[in-house]
């Protein structure tokens, strides 16, 4: 056989070296010491030894080579007959020759029909590029294809082609890929479901951040938002259209404020329905009530919403945005609420202080006027003394002055030097400027890099009442501290909270009195309540005599 041809020549070669080196040994030394019977008899003896003992190793060596591939053999055989993959066999005409139960399991298919490699691979092996001269047995090729199975069904698989030994076969290995196509697909289903989760992730949270930044429903900005808001929500839940309706009236009237196709308010007969669920499907159209205190304030409505009744994702998505509305709409109510609140507070300091101030100015003036016309009346057709009504002159000028300059500081105190274009340290700046042209008080303001720079994050209704504090502060200076000079500083802690100090060096005050008073410091309430409305704390350190500090924490 093929496979022995290397030791037959390796035999002849070794035998063939014996004898011509005996030969030659026998020709020139043995020759002359032996008879011609002992070296016939001699070389007889050596030949048949040598040959024995050549023999003998050649075929133990081919004895060990039939051993090793018998147990090849038997390995291949198990192998093949319990492999749980495919093996079929083929001739180099495609033709199947033999088939394990792997083979026979995996296509339905047995060795009773002729079968043919075209046949269960849609693919004739000519295809495959296999070169059935040149072809080396020890490599193999790799391929994905499919296997049609005795019903027709096509299975994925990963087809192993390689040669056989002394034959021209060719051994196919099909291995069934399905589990790992469902796990592909498994695995592509969970991308997409990812990449869609992170999609309306990402537009619920813009519609949040739009959201809450409106504070009134009834402003233009507000509209605008609405109407971008509209927007996202057609693109994240894909309907045709999207209304956003607002009640405008306690006995339940509607208006529409945005919509995706800018139409009029339809003749909504439903909208008069009192009690709700969390969404309704009407006519193709699904509709979302957003409440506060199990209050209808708006809907939400959607046409062409038929996927979104048979889709739960759809329908949590909705829930979601219904928060979002409610939550705003809920937020828009408090902070009118707590508008309101200001306003009245506002108004309730600035009669206390008109009334402390202004009204005493003015009731002055009254009596003067009274004491000067008693003057005019008692000296009449007399020369009035000029003396006393230049005193009396003079005091109306100054009462008049006061008031005059009262109230100035009173309107100037309504107006919030806050703007929403400038920043807090700009806005403080202004202020303080104003304050020291008004007053002739010098103020000593330092503000650190966080203020500088306006890294403070502070929202703008912090702003607001951070500027009425110091308002507040400045003002019960100038009017009762009697002093000529106040540092304003501003400093960012290292925890990241915020710190504001108002010193002056004025006559300072008993503050523990001022605590059992609080009637008399009606300023210094309003001061602690609002720095309590953003989560804020107010310090006051002051003593007769020493000046007061104003120490504002912001966390």
């Amino acid at each position: 056989m093929k496979k022995y041809t290397k030791y037959k020549v390796l035999a002849i070669i070794v035998t063939s070296f014996f004898i011509v080196s005996y030969e030659l040994v026998r020709h020139y030394v043995l020759i002359d010491y032996l008879s011609k019977n002992i070296d016939i008899l001699f070389s007889s003896i050596l030949f048949i030894v040598v040959s024995i003992s050549i023999s003998h190793q050649i075929f133990h060596t081919l004895e060990k080579l039939e051993l090793q591939t018998y147990q090849k053999e038997i390995e291949a055989k198990a192998m093949f007959d319990n492999s749980v993959d495919g093996i079929f066999v083929f001739n180099s005409k495609g033709k199947v020759l033999n088939m394990n139960q792997g083979a026979k399991t995996l296509s339905g298919w047995d060795l009773d029909y002729s079968l043919t490699f075209e046949m269960l691979f849609n693919n004739s092996l000519p295809s495959f590029e296999l070169d059935f001269y040149s072809r080396e047995t020890d490599s193999s090729r790799i391929f994905e294809s499919y296997l049609k199975k005795k019903g027709g069904i096509n299975v994925p698989v990963s087809l192993t082609l390689s040669f056989m030994n002394d034959l021209d076969k060719i051994a196919v290995i099909a291995r069934d890929l399905s589990e790992r196509k469902q796990m592909e697909n498994v695995i592509k289903e969970l991308y997409a479901e990812a990449t869609q989760k992170h999609y309306e992730t990402e537009i619920l949270y813009q519609i949040s951040n739009e959201m809450a930044t409106i504070r009134e429903l009834s402003t233009r900005d507000a509209q605008t938002i609405f109407e971008t808001v509209s927007h996202k929500i057609q693109k994240l839940l894909t309907v045709s259209d999207v209304a956003i309706l607002l009640r405008t009236s306690s006995w339940g009237g509607y208006s529409l404020i945005a919509s995706t196709q800018n139409v009029d308010l339809p003749d909504y007969a439903f909208l008069k329905k009192k009690c709700w669920e969390d969404f309704e499907f009407i006519e193709g159209k699904i509709i979302v009530p957003f409440q506060s205190n199990d209050e209808n304030l708006g809907f939400i409505i959607a046409e062409g919403a038929e996927k979104i009744r048979s889709s739960i994702q759809q329908q949590e998505l909705v829930k979601s945005i219904k928060q979002i509305f409610s939550i705003t709409i809920e937020n828009s109510q408090l902070y009118q609420k707590l508008k309101g609140v200001t306003i009245i507070e506002e108004r309730e300091r600035l009669a206390r202080e008109m009334h402390d101030g202004l009204a005493q100015d003015i009731g002055s003036i009254s009596m003067k006027l009274q004491v000067l016309k008693s003057l005019i009346l008692s000296n009449k057709g007399k020369s009035i003394d000029s003396v006393k009504l230049q005193k009396l002159a003079n005091e109306l000028e100054s009462l008049t002055n006061e008031a005059y300059h009262e109230i100035r500081h009173h309107l100037f105190n309504l107006r919030t030097p806050f703007q929403m274009q400038q920043s807090f340290n700009e806005s403080l700046a202004n202020y303080v400027g104003i304050f020291e042209r008004q007053t002739g008080i010098k103020i000593n303001l330092l503000l650190d890099d966080s203020f500088t720079n306006d890294n403070h994050n502070l929202s703008q209704d912090a702003k607001v009442h951070l500027i009425r504090i110091i308002q507040e502060a400045l003002s019960n200076v100038k009017k009762h501290a009697n002093a000529t000079k106040i540092t304003l500083k501003a400093a960012q802690l290292r925890d990241g909270g915020l710190e504001i100090k108002v010193d002056d060096n004025g006559n300072g005050f008993n503050y523990e009195n001022a605590e059992g008073h609080q009637g008399h410091y009606y300023g210094l309430e309003i001061m602690k309540e609002r720095a309590n409305l953003f989560g804020g704390g107010l310090h006051i350190d002051t003593k007769r005599g020493e000046g007061t500090r104003i120490t504002l924490s912001i966390p």
